[in-house]
């Protein structure tokens, strides 16, 4: 846990670097810009960037962990104990977990589906190949280079969204072993297992930190572009 809530942490400031960055971006920093010009008195010490405040990261984070709550987890088990009622052979303990591991997966996949087709989205889906296009290259050994790196595949098996598939697909089997029937025993315990989702993505964000820190003498040839 304490591996994690360091991941949770470097997160937190990666992801409001990157909020930060877009806000520097927008139409409305340009205006801003534009109207600074215009009035010439205003020093250069009155000028700050503009941020996300911490309280609306921390509002942002808490709205899309219950989004992420009410989505994997209540959703999928409420329609399983729905359809469990609907038809009796799959009202069991068994049958009921494995009903909702089918549908927590496909709501996953369907999700992954529909941000794929927005244009943005899928060129960081594209970004993600080529890291590991690049981590496959370093581990070979080879010079990291362009070329080198387009000679292997964009899947990686320590990739940590093919690891959500698998920590989904273990969770349908351990979940079937806790001797709990009712439904609101089976979101609390669903709710309590998140942290265990999360250590092999802790490690991962840990992983990044050594190597930031190491500064790894990375050096890639773009030829002509």
């Amino acid at each position: 846990l304490g591996t994690l809530g360091q991941a949770m942490t470097l997160g937190y400031k990666a992801l409001k670097f990157s909020a930060n960055a877009a806000l520097d971006d927008t139409p409305a920093k340009a205006e801003a810009e534009a109207a600074a010009a215009a009035h010439a008195s205003t020093s250069a010490e009155q000028k700050k960037p503009l941020e996300i405040s911490n309280w609306m990261m921390t509002g942002n984070l808490i709205f899309s962990l219950g989004f992420f709550i009410f989505l994997y987890k209540f959703v999928p088990l409420f329609l399983a104990t729905q359809l469990g009622k609907a038809v009796p052979s799959l009202s069991g303990r068994f049958a009921t977990n494995m009903t909702d591991g089918v549908i927590r997966m496909a709501i996953f996949l369907t999700f992954l589906f529909l941000l794929s087709l927005m244009k943005d989205i899928r060129r960081v889906f594209e970004y993600h190949g080529a890291e590991h296009k690049v981590v496959f290259n370093y581990e070979s050994g080879k010079p990291v280079t362009v070329e080198n790196a387009q000679k292997f595949v964009t899947f990686h098996p320590r990739c940590g969204t093919s690891f959500l598939l698998v920590v989904m697909m273990v969770s349908i089997a351990v979940y079937a072993l806790i001797p709990v029937d009712t439904f609101w025993a089976k979101m609390l315990v669903r709710v309590l297992a998140l942290p265990e989702g999360n250590v092999r993505k802790a490690d991962q964000w840990s992983l990044f930190e050594v190597l930031e820190d190491r500064r790894l003498p990375v050096e890639l040839d773009y030829g002509d572009e």
